[in-house]
């Protein structure tokens, strides 16, 4: 894994494409660009908006040609329409994501990774230590820490306040994500979980057990503990 140290959030909310870079623990550029025009604008409109966020990073910041520029994520949406209008909608927005990603990668080098919005509120509750249940807490949330902002249109706001959530979950994905490349700290924090008591009676029911197709079970049912415990630690790290 590349140590960019660079996290770009993206949200579609409304009308808008609304981005939050963070570089270096920093938050770098905060805003908003309006997708209220015709459709066959809508690549050349978030192409600008993409190429100006790259254009913010200093030459020293920015990798070599054949690196991607930055890490970007991007929350993912429930698409349930109930109606003809809904279902409109959600085409259409599908449309400008499918636009996002391909500019995403065409510019920073990176499809963005997609964060389910259950991921976001709960990780941004233990970053924040506040009662996170949804955007509405999410937005009042980011108005604390963001004033400079406050004058901005309430959509605009909103979309602001995901794209920021993403880009911290962002960053700390990513960062768990480098710790599991260092074979010998994995090594550490396997030893250590393997210590767990579910784990230890696991595995000595396996080692009795006699028969192939329930030790499949008990194995998938191992490796499934063993990974949870993992990320749970890892997820305290950072």
């Amino acid at each position: 894994m590349q140590s960019l140290d660079r996290y770009l959030g993206i949200a579609l909310s409304g009308s808008y494409l609304s981005y939050c870079l963070i570089v270096k623990d920093v938050l770098r550029k905060a805003g908003s660009v309006s997708l209220r025009c015709s459709s066959v604008q809508h690549p050349s409109r978030i192409a600008e908006a993409f190429k100006m966020l790259r254009s913010s990073m200093t030459p020293s910041e920015t990798p070599g040609s054949t690196s991607p520029v930055c890490f970007v994520g991007m929350r993912g949406d429930n698409v349930t329409p109930r109606s003809e209008l809904a279902a409109r909608r959600a085409y259409n927005r599908c449309r400008v994501r499918t636009i996002v990603e391909c500019q995403s990668d065409a510019i920073f080098g990176n499809k963005p990774v997609i964060f389910k919005e259950r991921e976001l509120y709960a990780t941004m509750g233990r970053i924040t230590n506040e009662k996170i249940m949804g955007t509405t807490c999410l937005v009042k949330c980011a108005r604390k820490r963001f004033t400079s902002l406050l004058s901005v249109d309430a959509a605009q706001f909103s979309g602001i306040a995901v794209a920021w959530a993403t880009a911290v979950c962002l960053k700390r994905r990513m960062e768990i994500e480098s710790m599991k490349l260092d074979e010998s700290f994995m090594q550490s924090v396997e030893s250590r979980v393997k210590r767990d008591r579910i784990v230890a009676e696991l595995v000595a029911t396996l080692e009795k057990n006699k028969d192939a197709a329930a030790a499949s079970d008990l194995q998938e049912a191992l490796r499934s503990r063993i990974s949870s415990l993992v990320d749970k630690h890892l997820d305290k790290l950072v």
